[in-house]
C-alpha cells in the first residue's frame, strides 16, 4: 500500500497481518482504478499472484466510479465467470492524505444464498404458471347473494356440494375481515357494465380460508354476474418464505458490513493496550506518592475501566454472532452450582462493598449437582449482578437465593435488589436485544442493551428459563431456572476452581461500566 499515508499506531506490516487473516475479499484500489492491495483470501480465491494483481485495473468488474466524490457507502453485487460465484461487496472512500482518495472494498461470498434465492423464485414461477392455467373456479351470483350455479372445480376446491352452495349466502362464506369490502364491491358490479378485480378469503367446508384472486362481470344488470377465480393460498405462502429469506440475506448483509467496518481484529489492540496500561500502573505504583503522580494514576485508571468497557462490548458483540451462527457451545460438567455461585458472589463481594452496596448470599441447600457450563454461569450471574448494582442506590442491599424445585426438577436462582426497580412498561421486553430500561436512555448508568439478551441465550442453552418478578414493590428481581440434569459418565466437580486471575479479570471487565 506505498503512496498512501495512515494515521496508525501499528506499521503497514501489521495492518497487513490483520487483513489476511480475514474471511473477506479485501482490496484497495487508487483513484485510477489500479489495485494498490489485496489481501491473501483475495489472491487465493482469484488463484492469483499479488504480481499478477498490483498496478492493474480489472480482475473483476468494481471500480471507483460509484464511490469516489460520494458520501454513501455502496453494497453491489459482482459476478464473475471462474466457477459462477456471486459476491457481495461493501465499498468506501479511503483517504489518503492526499488530494485523492482511494477505494476500500470487502467482499463476501453469497453464492450460495443466490442459487438459494434463484430455486426459490423457480419454484415460485413454476407455482405461477400452474396458476395461471388453473382459474376453472367459476360461479354465477344472484342479487341476494345466493349462488345460482358453480363449477365442478368449486365443489372440489371448497368442499361444498352444488346444493349447498346455491342455499349459502356468499357473504356469509367470506371471512369476516373482508366482508365490508366485499359488498362494497359486490354492490358496484351489479350496478355497473365492467369487470371488477378482488382478493378475499372463502371459507370451505372443512372450517378453512382459501385466498382466492377473484374476476367477476355483471351478466344481467342488477340481477346477475359472473365470477371466475383462482386459488392463490400457495402462492402467498411462497411469497412469504420469499420474504423470509431476503429479510434473512439482508440481515447477514448488515452484519457483514458491521464486522467489516469496525474490524475483526478489535481484541488484539485493546489487550496490547491494556498490558500496557497495566505496566504504566506498576511502574508508577512503586513511585513516590506524589500529587503528579496520583493524577497519573488517575488518568491510567480511566484508561483502564474504559478499555475494559471496550472489550465488554467486543465480548457481547462475537457471543452474539457466534449464538446466532448456532456455533456458541456449551461445556457442561457436573458441578455443584451452590459452591459455583457462592465463589462468584465472595470474589466480587469486596468490589461490591467498596461501591456502598451489600450482598447477601443464601441457599436452602448445601450442594445441588446438575450439568453446567462454569465458565457460562459465571457470566449469567456477574451480568445480572453488575445490573444490581447499577441500579441500586449505595448502602442497598443485593440478595441472591438458591433454592430446589423438586415437583419439576429444577433449581431456582434469585438475583434482587432494592434499588430503583424496572419500568412496568420495560417488564416484556427487558431481554430484547439493545433494549434498555428508560432509567438508562437519562444516563444515568452506561449499557449497551446486550446483556441480558445474552444471559437468557445462555440459560435457554443450558435448557432453562429467566424472568423478571413484577410483583415485588421496590427494585428488581430476576429469577432463572436451570433443570437438574446431568451428563452421565463425567466426574462430579464440587468446586470452581478457575485461576482466581482469570476470574478477577472477568469481573473487571463485567462491572467496567459501573461509575
Amino acid at each position: 500500500m506505498e503512496g498512501c499515508t495512515i494515521n496508525k499506531k501499528y506499521s503497514v506490516d501489521d495492518l497487513e497481518r490483520i487483513l489476511d487473516n480475514f474471511p473477506y475479499l479485501i482490496w484497495i484500489k487508487d483513484q485510477k482504478n489500479r489495485y494498490r492491495y489485496v489481501n491473501k483470501y483475495f489472491l487465493t480465491t482469484f488463484k492469483k499472484n499479488e504480481r499478477d494483481i498490483i498496478g492493474k485495473t480489472e480482475v473483476i468488474n468494481c471500480n471507483n466510479d460509484y464511490v469516489l466524490g460520494s458520501e454513501e457507502n455502496l453494497i453491489t453485487e459482482v459476478e464473475f465467470n471462474e466457477n459462477k460465484k456471486y459476491l457481495s461487496v461493501y465499498k468506501t472512500e479511503l483517504p489518503t492524505g492526499t488530494k485523492y482518495n482511494w477505494m476500500l472494498a470487502v467482499a463476501r461470498d453469497v453464492t450460495l444464498l443466490k442459487k438459494e434465492m434463484t430455486k426459490r423464485l423457480k419454484v415460485q414461477k413454476r407455482l405461477e404458471s400452474f396458476l395461471e392455467i388453473s382459474t376453472d373456479l367459476w360461479g354465477i351470483l344472484q342479487s341476494n347473494y345466493r349462488f345460482k350455479d358453480v363449477s365442478d372445480n368449486c365443489i372440489k376446491t371448497f368442499g361444498w356440494t352444488s346444493e349447498e352452495f346455491k342455499n349459502l349466502n356468499a357473504v356469509n362464506l367470506t371471512h369476516p375481515d373482508d366482508r365490508e369490502r366485499i359488498l362494497k364491491k359486490m354492490d358496484f358490479s351489479f350496478n355497473k357494465d365492467k369487470k371488477t378485480f378482488l382478493l378475499n378469503r372463502f371459507l370451505c367446508k372443512n372450517g378453512k380460508y382459501k385466498l382466492i384472486e377473484w374476476t367477476w362481470c355483471c351478466l344481467e344488470e342488477g340481477k346477475t354476474v359472473l365470477l371466475t377465480g383462482r386459488d392463490i393460498t400457495e402462492k402467498k405462502q411462497l411469497e412469504e418464505e420469499k420474504r423470509r429469506l431476503e429479510e434473512a440475506i439482508a440481515i447477514e448483509s448488515l452484519k457483514t458490513e458491521f464486522f467489516a467496518t469496525v474490524s475483526h481484529e478489535f481484541k488484539t489492540p485493546l489487550n496490547i493496550i491494556l498490558t500496557t496500561v497495566q505496566l504504566l500502573a506498576d511502574k508508577f505504583k512503586n513511585d513516590v506518592l506524589t500529587e503528579e503522580v496520583k493524577i497519573n494514576l488517575k488518568y491510567i485508571n480511566g484508561i483502564k475501566q474504559n478499555s475494559y468497557r471496550l472489550l465488554k462490548l467486543v465480548n457481547n458483540l462475537i457471543d452474539i454472532t457466534q449464538i446466532d451462527g448456532g456455533i456458541y457451545k456449551l461445556s457442561l460438567e457436573n458441578c455443584n452450582i451452590v459452591s459455583v455461585i457462592e465463589n462468584i458472589v465472595i470474589s466480587v463481594s469486596k468490589y461490591i462493598n467498596e461501591k456502598n452496596r451489600n450482598i447477601i448470599f443464601d441457599t436452602t441447600k448445601e450442594e445441588i449437582i446438575l450439568a453446567i457450563d462454569c465458565d457460562k454461569i459465571e457470566r449469567i450471574i456477574l451480568n445480572l449482578l453488575s445490573n444490581a448494582v447499577k441500579y441500586t442506590n449505595r448502602g442497598g442491599n443485593i440478595y441472591v437465593n438458591l433454592s430446589t424445585d423438586i415437583n419439576n426438577n429444577r433449581v431456582i436462582v434469585k438475583i434482587k435488589d432494592d434499588g430503583i426497580g424496572i419500568p412496568e412498561k420495560d417488564i416484556d421486553s427487558i431481554f430484547r436485544r439493545f433494549k434498555q430500561s428508560g432509567d438508562v436512555f437519562t444516563r444515568r448508568c452506561e449499557g449497551t442493551g446486550i446483556g441480558l439478551s445474552i444471559v437468557r441465550s445462555l440459560i435457554e442453552m443450558h435448557g432453562g428459563k429467566i424472568k423478571v418478578n413484577n410483583e415485588i414493590k421496590k427494585g428488581a428481581e430476576f429469577i432463572f431456572f436451570l433443570p437438574i440434569n446431568k451428563v452421565k459418565d463425567k466426574e462430579i466437580y464440587s468446586l470452581y476452581d478457575k485461576k482466581l486471575d482469570s476470574r478477577f479479570e472477568k469481573y473487571n471487565i463485567e462491572f467496567s461500566d459501573i461509575y
